[in-house]
């Protein structure tokens, strides 16, 4: 599992926020406690950041499912809907599910929820579309 994401190699920004792709019953998720790193004012979670961590957890769903070995998918249009805060120190656990995949998208809808009781944070969807992954410029 996780074998398509990981030979992409880490991304720099989510090694940053400390952001890490696991699997967890043969699905990708993003398991994480919101650390000072990710707060706006008052001890909460950026909304900026929790958007990073499901479109991260929707592009690994996505990646998953991909069957070209020489695409890269970049999100096309992210949708999302808040539900309630994070606070700082608070488990979080975002995956998600491809629910089409076409030749040239693929839509994906996943969740945020606090790792301790399932409650709901996030919801929201993606679309990815496929690129081809062309020579870095010198």
């Amino acid at each position: 599992m996780l074998d398509r994401l990981a030979a992409r190699g880490p991304s720099p920004l989510m090694e940053n926020l400390g952001v890490r792709v696991s699997a967890e019953g043969g699905r990708p998720v993003i398991r994480m406690t919101v650390d000072d790193r990710h707060l706006r004012s008052h001890g909460i979670a950026h909304g900026g950041f929790l958007c990073t961590v499901l479109d991260t957890a929707l592009g690994a769903a996505a990646y998953e499912a991909l069957t070209d070995e020489d695409v890269e998918l970049v999100t096309a249009q992210l949708n999302v809907n808040f539900i309630r805060p994070v606070w700082s120190g608070e488990e979080i656990l975002a995956s998600a599910e491809v629910i089409h995949a076409g030749r040239q998208t693929m839509v994906v809808r996943g969740q945020i929820v606090l790792a301790e009781d399932e409650s709901p944070v996030m919801s929201g969807s993606g679309t990815f579309m496929r690129v081809q992954i062309a020579a870095k410029p010198a």
